[in-house]
């Protein structure tokens, strides 16, 4: 698809001037630094090969950005088309995921398919976290789309609601804690502006109260969204300071994430590497090395698994730092920083502030940047709203 966009891209006429408008275009100055440290680091990496293997994924960091800045047809009208197109994405893929469900549901009866990874599974193996960011910022855009002359369909009390109840009750099956309480905290903030606003009770306080009390009724209502949030709060954090472990230490998602960030922390110092990191074609094999040596359960041959080998950083900072060093994850917080810059400048109605907020959280808990449905969906959509407000 970048192929093609590419060669539509160098069609469109006066290609040299439109470069240099591209390079003077400071927002996309992140996007370059974090590639071309991505490629630096290949000079100290021991694996070349998978060095290799790891810049072409980030290529879009560096490809999307400029040509999109060098796009004569991204204006704002592309950037309404662009997020509309991921409200009917969304809305289209949590139902075919609930047809799927049910359909699996009539013939095994277990209600674990309607949750988390199994919902999102049918998708390709899409992992549930990185379609909960989807359906967030689907979410944020159609309120935002909702006061758009030209989307009028979007105006209709029967479409819309069908919309927010489709996107809150994808958020609930999919079972992402970070997204269901971002969620929540997105609607009280609307309510709230709402309020402030308008003074009275009225038809989107109405709205927004409803999907508000439905959701917080999903999570505390016993089953499977509260289990998980029922294990967070049962933590036992002093499973971390282990220097080895067991098949069946109590691990959960939470205390699983801070593991992995002692153990990058431990990359770092072991190979003094606090500033350059350890090379981007290392770090994987740093991590697998260091879950070996601890005795995480990395796999039982009989099984025909590998446990935890081949696991991330699930810590999109810390694999940054790893993996290129103190100016790498610098770079990394000046794209998020400079997208948060820009959404503040255009307001607080805008999906870029959501965005922004999601992207920075999200990286706490998941290496999304590592693959590419979590980084294309990023730099894109950043991309389009840089090219398209100026300031």
């Amino acid at each position: 698809m970048i192929i093609l966009y590419l060669f539509s891209v160098l069609w469109q006429e006066d290609v040299k001037g439109r470069f240099k408008q591209a390079i003077k275009a400071r927002w996309v100055y992140p996007f370059l630094l974090l590639f071309f440290i991505h490629a630096i680091s290949l000079i100290w990496s021991e694996d070349f090969q998978t060095g290799w293997f790891v810049v072409e994924k980030k290529a879009s960091l560096l490809a999307v950005p400029m040509l999109i800045a060098m796009d004569s047809h991204v204006n704002r009208n592309l950037l309404h088309h662009a997020l509309f197109s991921l409200i009917i994405g969304c809305f289209t893929a949590l139902w075919i995921c609930l047809g799927y469900s049910l359909w699996q549901f009539v013939r095994v009866e277990d209600p674990a398919l309607f949750f988390y990874h199994n919902f999102s599974w049918p998708l390709d193996e899409f992992n549930a976290t990185y379609l909960s960011l989807y359906t967030f910022i689907s979410l944020v855009s159609l309120n935002y789309l909702s006061g758009s002359v030209e989307y009028s369909p979007l105006h209709r009390p029967w479409i819309r609601g069908l919309l927010i109840a489709t996107f809150l009750g994808g958020i609930l099956l999919l079972s992402s804690k970070l997204f269901i309480v971002l969620t929540a905290c997105y609607l009280v903030f609307l309510l709230i502006r709402q309020l402030r606003e308008r003074m009275h009770f009225n038809q989107a306080v109405f709205v927004w109260s409803l999907g508000l009390t439905a959701l917080l009724g999903g999570v505390l209502l016993p089953g499977y969204i509260w289990k998980r949030f029922d294990q967070i709060m049962r933590s036992q954090f002093e499973v971390i300071h282990q220097d080895q472990f067991q098949w069946d230490s109590p691990f959960n998602g939470l205390t699983l994430r801070m593991l992995f960030l002692r153990f990058g922390w431990g990359i770092l110092a072991e190979n003094k590497a606090l500033i350059s990191g350890v090379g981007v074609g290392d770090a994987q094999e740093k991590i697998n090395g260091m879950i070996r040596r601890h005795n995480l359960y990395h796999g039982n041959p009989s099984l025909g698994n590998t446990g935890y080998l081949g696991y991330n950083f699930h810590n999109q900072y810390m694999e940054f730092w790893v993996q290129t060093g103190l100016l790498g994850l610098l770079s990394w917080i000046w794209v998020i920083v400079h997208g948060w810059q820009k959404g503040i400048f255009i307001g607080w109605h805008s999906p870029l502030v959501y965005l922004a907020i999601a992207i920075a959280l999200f990286a706490f808990s998941e290496g999304f940047m590592e693959r590419q449905r979590g980084i294309v969906f990023t730099v894109y959509f950043l991309s389009i709203f840089h090219s398209t407000v100026r300031k």
